[in-house]
């Protein structure tokens, strides 16, 4: 399916957003990167993509990254009363740091030494199934972008929205993708998952981490991405 992509690969699930900011000129000048297609999104991918896709760029970052993350660590109280609440604080830090090159004070300051410039592979595989099982967000599917795609023998009209689910138990590493792939890869894939990683060592480093409530389900609310349907209680036991 992505090799039928093309430059400007073409999806729907996000068409309202797009409605609702083109319907309010007076606060947006345009659709977004998210819900916007063609050229139109071309334009605005190239203008962002440069800076947050140079992985040199990155590398610079992850010292800076591990100190916001063992700052925020040392901040929070052993009892959270909603620990998606703290999170939204670590990561505004996160972005001013990056967009602006500016710590915001979104937490208490403290000074730090040099942190892990890398992570190891098992950090990566829990985030990578996390992911799997939640995902952040809705939305890769495409719109097939020409007249000639063929797959497994059948023909796909151009414009036809495309999903794959291959009943086969041998799963092809393509099922799940949380960020996407391709053009239309999420922009700002790098730095989440920077952010995510820093943060779970630190945690990991100094707490052990059990919900307040052990038997609290919870479920998933889908605005532009998906959040819990309750808050997250957490207990954090110091090691």
């Amino acid at each position: 399916m992505f090799q039928y992509d093309g430059r400007c690969p073409a999806r729907r699930s996000h068409l309202a957003l797009e409605k609702y900011r083109k319907d309010r000129p007076h606060l947006y000048n345009e659709g977004g990167l998210l819900p916007t297609n063609g050229e139109e999104w071309w334009r605005i991918r190239q203008a962002l993509q440069r800076p947050l896709n140079i992985s040199k760029s990155f590398e610079n970052f992850h010292p800076s990254f591990g100190e916001i993350a063992t700052e925020f660590v040392d901040s929070i109280n052993r009892t959270s009363d909603d620990f998606v609440e703290d999170l939204k604080r670590y990561f505004l830090e996160i972005t001013g740091f990056f967009t602006l090159d500016t710590r915001l004070g979104a937490m208490k300051r403290r000074q730090h030494g040099s942190r892990f410039h890398s992570v190891k592979t098992n950090k990566i595989a829990v985030l990578k199934e996390t992911l799997r099982l939640n995902p952040v967000s809705v939305g890769i599917g495409r719109i097939c972008q020409t007249s000639d795609a063929v797959f497994s023998g059948y023909s796909v009209p151009k414009g036809t929205v495309l999903r794959w689910m291959d009943k086969n138990q041998n799963y092809h590493p393509y099922l799940v993708l949380p960020f996407g792939f391709g053009p239309r890869m999420c922009i700002g894939r790098r730095i989440a998952e920077m952010s995510i990683l820093h943060l779970l060592i630190e945690l990991l480093k100094k707490y052990e981490i059990k919900l307040k409530d052990p038997k609290l389900e919870l479920g998933c609310i889908s605005y532009l991405i998906n959040s819990p349907d309750k808050p997250l209680q957490l207990e954090l036991k110091r090691v």
